[in-house]
């Protein structure tokens, strides 16, 4: 492949480059991926390797801003229909009901719960072999995060 194929996002998608080529004192934008995963190629001259290899990274790829920026999805995460989401809400809801008090939201796709400590601790038990993360927001503040792969 005679391209250098570099993706990054520039916060509508992600944006392929290739560094191998300039134009206006830059490497070349080549092909867009929209949130949607839908590729744009922006330059007829690309290898038929290169195409492939853009077309294979929007279906199988989930992009996020950074790794200290988790919530920050440039792409959307792939596995996760409405009905998956509307499934892990209803069990939050029933769990937060019993003993533990919680504040649920979805944001950029992910499920995010805010409360303590201990209840954090127990959404983690009842959603373990999930791939999910705890954390201590602040001072009393605990986070509990659901990321988009989810098989319930």
């Amino acid at each position: 492949m005679k391209e250098d194929l570099f993706f990054a996002s520039l916060g509508n998608g992600v944006t392929v480059w290739d560094r191998n080529r300039q134009e206006f004192g830059d490497a070349k934008i080549v092909a867009h991926i929209n949130r949607e995963r839908k590729v744009s190629i922006q330059d007829k001259y690309l290898s038929k390797e290169a195409v492939k290899i853009i077309r294979e990274f929007a279906k199988k790829r989930n992009v996020r801003m950074s790794v200290s920026q988790p919530e920050f999805v440039m792409l959307r995460p792939l596995g996760v229909t409405e009905k998956e989401l509307e499934r892990v809400r209803k069990q939050y809801t029933k769990i937060a009901s019993e003993d533990i008090r919680v504040i649920a939201m979805e944001f950029s796709d992910d499920i995010y719960a805010f409360g303590s400590e201990l209840a954090c601790l127990k959404l983690a038990k009842h959603f373990a072999g999930k791939d999910l993360r705890i954390r201590h927001s602040n001072k009393d503040v605990w986070m509990f995060v659901i990321f988009e792969n989810l098989n319930i």
